[in-house]
């Protein structure tokens, strides 16, 4: 993953926030264990454990973008893909789901973004706009399910 992409991104979405937040729209909670580490305006919400090793992040894009071009638009890059396939969340709503290992510098892991870490992502369409969840932690680390239940509980209100 190319944490300066993720960083020009985060300037720019945070150079046009304003009031909200991206879970407004959409049922998406954190587990108990992860507490909110940082709100980007109405675009993107991040969370980590208590040692920063674990984060689940949910972006709202401003425009609707279809399934097959969600995984492109994640702002995760020069990551290997082990795992994409489309899915039915929240009933009846159509996602996609992948698993990926890149670098996660951006939880704030232990090696300043040079350790590779581990990747579960969601995209889907919620009113207009597209949200992506992700739940990234260090490589090799157990899962855990409660943020993988999250990542998957990203329905409209």
């Amino acid at each position: 993953m190319k944490i300066r992409s993720m960083g020009v991104a985060c300037a720019a979405l945070l150079a046009l926030a304003a009031c909200g937040s991206a879970t407004d729209a959409v049922t998406f909670k954190a587990p108990a264990t992860y507490q909110s580490a940082a709100s980007i305006g109405p675009f993107m919400q991040v969370w980590t454990t208590a040692d920063k090793h674990d984060a689940l992040i949910l972006m709202k894009l401003p425009t609707q973008v279809s399934l097959d071009q969600m995984l492109a638009q994640s702002s995760v890059k020069n990551a290997t893909v082990h795992l994409q396939r489309q899915l039915t969340i929240c009933g009846s709503q159509p996602a996609v789901y992948a698993e990926m290992t890149g670098v996660a510098g951006m939880v704030g892991n232990s090696s300043s973004g040079k350790e590779p870490g581990d990747v579960d992502f969601i995209g889907t369409n919620v009113s207009g706009h597209t949200y992506m969840a992700m739940y990234v932690r260090d490589h090799g680390t157990p899962v855990d399910p409660a943020a993988v239940a999250a990542i998957h509980d990203v329905c409209p209100k």
